[in-house]
């Protein structure tokens, strides 16, 4: 078991001993089988996002297949299950942008604010260029409560999917 720490991502982007970029060999000797495996479509001759916890790790499908992106959605507190002792630091779902931004202040944490072009109810906090905090109206009776956390990812910006994605993200104030 390892130990890994979203803050510590946050702040540097690296996943205690796992970074961006390693093969799956890198990634399976350090963690293990995962413990669900899925293909990106159906054309993939290989599974291109491997569980463990809460956390998707995606790989890029390119000759080499390197690691692209940590991602995790639908998580309450975040879990690294059996291979990954993650401490979650001030991350669960449904934290709002308001406590998030704060938190970041506290810590020195550069970040800025992003709005998503397809849907002006999701925002995201961008910190550097590998991590990506995104924020959903909440589905509470009550939706004045403001956005709450709903997805996490570190990512190759090189990398990066059509949804994990700056460029997804408008470059204006909210």
């Amino acid at each position: 078991m390892i130990h890994a720490s979203l803050r510590d991502v946050i702040m540097g982007g690296v996943f205690g001993p796992i970074s961006i970029g390693m093969s799956p060999d890198q990634v399976r000797e350090i963690l293990g089988e995962p413990e669900a495996m899925a293909r990106i479509s159906r054309k993939d001759r290989r599974p291109g996002i491997w569980r463990y916890g809460d956390l998707q790790f995606i790989f890029d499908g390119s000759e080499d297949n390197h690691l692209g992106s940590v991602f995790m959605d639908n998580f309450g507190i975040p879990s690294g299950g059996m291979a990954i002792d993650l401490d979650p630091w001030i991350i669960r779902s449904g934290i709002m942008l308001e406590e998030v931004e704060q938190h970041l202040r506290t810590a020195r944490i550069d970040f800025r604010r992003a709005v998503d072009r397809y849907d002006e109810r999701i925002r995201g906090l961008m910190v550097g260029q590998r991590v990506a905090l995104y924020f959903y109206q909440r589905d509470d009776e009550d939706a004045s409560l403001g956005l709450g956390l709903g997805a996490f990812a570190c990512s190759d910006p090189a990398l990066r999917s059509s949804f994990i994605d700056d460029a997804i993200l408008r470059k204006k104030d909210i």
